[in-house]
């Protein structure tokens, strides 16, 4: 039985609300794992709802098939001006942050832009970034696991930390 259902409230237990204590630095070789670590962490805390938002984009299915076409023919010329036209179909918005969610405290978005070892903010992520603080939201570049937990603090009650 769940620790709600055996308390008998609709809500969970304290302890689970408290944030844990940060954990140390860790190298990361890419930003991957570093989405991993904070998903892991931060997703198990009922004020804070968040989930990774997939960017980026594709061709469509007939324009690669023409362009395999050219390929097998061997007109690479072709393929070459083909490929120079065709038109990608991009998924979420460009420039949008890695993880995305809800803080529960304020009702207050919250993006969280994770970065490698050697990474740097896009102009279309460091426009994301303005509009997301212009609209009262909370963006985060993060780096490591701490760089996100050090930037909620501040939209947190005390009583969820642990010291």
């Amino acid at each position: 039985m769940t620790e709600m259902a055996e308390s008998g409230s609709g809500s969970p237990d304290t302890k689970s609300k408290v944030l844990p204590p940060c954990p140390p630095a860790k190298e990361y070789n890419n930003e991957r794992e570093l989405q991993h670590d904070i998903l892991i962490f931060f997703g198990s805390l009922p004020w804070l709802k968040i989930w990774r938002n997939n960017t980026g984009m594709a061709y469509g299915y007939s324009q690669v098939k023409c362009l395999v076409g050219f390929i097998r023919k061997g007109n690479l010329k072709g393929a070459l001006d083909f490929f120079k036209i065709m038109q990608p179909i991009h998924y979420s918005t460009i420039g949008a942050s890695d993880i995305i969610g809800v803080l529960q405290f304020g009702g207050k978005f919250i993006a969280i832009e994770c970065k490698g070892p050697k990474g740097d903010q896009s102009d279309m992520q460091k426009y994301w970034k303005l509009m997301m603080e212009d609209q009262n939201g909370i963006h985060i570049v993060a780096w490591q696991v701490s760089d996100v937990y050090n930037a909620i603090r501040s939209f947190v009650p005390r009583e969820f930390f642990p010291c």
